[in-house]
């Protein structure tokens, strides 16, 4: 592996831009499925004869969008439906009926394309008697149009809100002003969403497209270590000995961990059940830098006393390091001779069962 390079490849890394706006209401509040949430408030903003009184802004601003051309008319919504269900019982978000058109809308702000939209399609058909049907997927991100879209017409949520600022001001008058700062903390919350994927995604998804021999490399190199780290852990559980101790009545079982992440770590556990109340786990830790090893509290055991049980103990000093866990205070080098290893971690088990054990 060319480390030169990979260096180089590193420093031009781009780095994540701090995105700093304030925060809306919606975001505030934390909605989990916004997509549900902003079909709700596109059904509420489309009905033209809705107490918000912003009339046919948003279906004007919707055809606009899509290239259509329409009268009068085709702006005189009769209703407008929630979680329309297809003969195969899928569920298009928006259907928007008026005396000459069907509209059917698919809202997609964050999941994937996987819908239907051939069944979206022809629902609609069998649906429309007379009138015009006019499929369209709104989207936060662009769509390229494909004929596996089965006919809707892909627009962004940036293009749609564009339209509905330019024509507001003929509509702001005779609104209820009370649903102004809704609609426009709504465009703001979605549109904030844009912004951070424009910052930073966009950039990430560059590097990683100049450098993606160099980074296969180091992820290669990354999980060779890795590889490496858990034969080291295998081979120290192999030297330990806790067989002894099986027929004593105490519990430590040994399992191996390491993250599903690019931490690049081993762990070898050995859980122990002393009592109902206290459990614990001695955990030994390799890195590519060092051994460490520690004890775990298990619930329901506090950190206090596993360290009031451990002070009990003839071996070697512990501190605090997090609020469930204590550090053996020797480290190891990586490259020590795992028989060192293997002998402190004997002596702490020893001695810990030297304590249960004594006649």
């Amino acid at each position: 592996m060319d480390l030169q390079k990979i260096t180089r490849m590193l420093y031009k890394y781009p780095h994540p831009v701090a995105i700093t706006h304030d925060e809306t209401f919606l975001e505030i509040a934390g909605y989990p499925q916004l997509e549900n949430v902003a079909s709700n408030i596109l059904e509420f903003f489309f009905k033209t004869q809705g107490e918000h009184r912003f009339k046919s802004l948003f279906l004007e601003a919707l055809l606009e969008t899509a290239g259509l051309i329409f009268t009068p008319t085709d702006l005189d919504v009769e209703s407008v439906q929630r979680e329309v269900y297809t003969k195969t019982n899928t569920r298009l978000d928006l259907v928007i009926g008026t005396p000459t058109l069907l509209i059917g809308i698919e809202n997609k702000l964050f999941h994937q394309l996987n819908n239907d939209f051939n069944i979206y399609a022809q629902h609609l058909h069998t649906q429309a008697k007379e009138c015009k049907v006019i499929c369209i997927l709104l989207s936060l991100y662009p769509v390229a149009p494909s004929p596996s879209l089965g006919g809707f017409i892909p627009i962004t949520y940036a293009a749609f809100f564009n339209n509905i600022r330019k024509h507001m001001g003929r509509f702001v008058v005779e609104a209820n002003q009370r649903y102004i700062p809704f609609l426009f903390d709504f465009m703001q919350t979605v549109e904030h969403f844009r912004q951070e994927e424009t910052m930073s995604d966009h950039k990430f998804r560059a590097w990683v497209t100049e450098n993606q021999n160099e980074i296969k490399g180091l992820l290669d190199e990354v999980n060779r270590l890795k590889d490496s780290l858990r034969k080291k852990v295998k081979n120290l559980r192999s030297i330990i000995d806790v067989a002894k101790y099986q027929n004593s009545g105490l519990k430590f079982v040994p399992n191996l961990w390491a993250p599903d992440h690019l931490l690049v770590s081993d762990h070898l556990f050995y859980e122990s059940v002393i009592s109902d109340n206290m459990k614990f786990a001695v955990d030994i830790v390799v890195n590519p830098n060092n051994w460490e090893i520690y004890v775990v509290s298990r619930n329901p055991t506090t950190i206090e006393a596993l360290e009031t049980f451990l002070s009990n103990i003839q071996t070697n000093t512990f501190e605090r390091t997090r609020p469930d866990r204590v550090c053996f205070v020797e480290k190891f080098d990586y490259d020590v001779d795992l028989a060192i290893v293997a002998t402190r971690v004997q002596r702490l088990i020893d001695c810990i069962a030297a304590t249960q054990l004594k006649p």
